[in-house]
């Protein structure tokens, strides 16, 4: 009986020992599937990590070249009108020139004339008459 005792503990020892190995594989292969899922979940967040910033690239692209193009366009209207403008002002400048010289022209012809009229007037010592007609006979049909 001591030898049949022997026996068993002897298979219970190996028994033991092939199930604590096999319950160490076992959860060596759990750990390395717990890590080889880790893994997978962290490559996925680095894929949805690196779409986000795609998206997020392409828009920030996309949303300051709207803006540089809209910018660009009131650039161009603001120089239209800048140069309109000036255009109406160079035009104004160049009609008032025009009127201030035509001014002055008149207002030497008018001293010119005034002279003149003086002029004869000292000549003629005030002979000479220089009233309209309609004026001489509103004078004679009165006297």
């Amino acid at each position: 009986m001591r030898q049949q005792r022997t026996l068993l503990q002897n298979e219970v020892e190996i028994l033991a020992q092939s199930l604590t190995q096999e319950l160490l594989t076992l959860n060596d292969n759990v750990r390395g599937m717990f890590n080889d899922r880790k893994m997978a979940v962290r490559e996925e967040q680095k894929a949805v990590e690196g779409a986000i910033q795609k998206i997020t690239y392409k828009m920030s692209i996309l949303l300051s070249s709207d803006c540089k193009s809209e910018i660009e366009g009131v650039r161009w209207i603001l120089i239209r009108r800048s140069v309109l403008g000036i255009i109406f002002m160079a035009i104004l400048t160049l009609g008032m020139l025009r009127y201030a010289t035509y001014v002055r022209q008149q207002r030497k012809l008018e001293a010119e004339s005034r002279m003149r009229e003086q002029e004869e007037l000292r000549r003629d010592g005030g002979k000479t008459d220089h009233s309209l007609a309609a004026d001489a006979a509103a004078i004679l049909a009165a006297a």
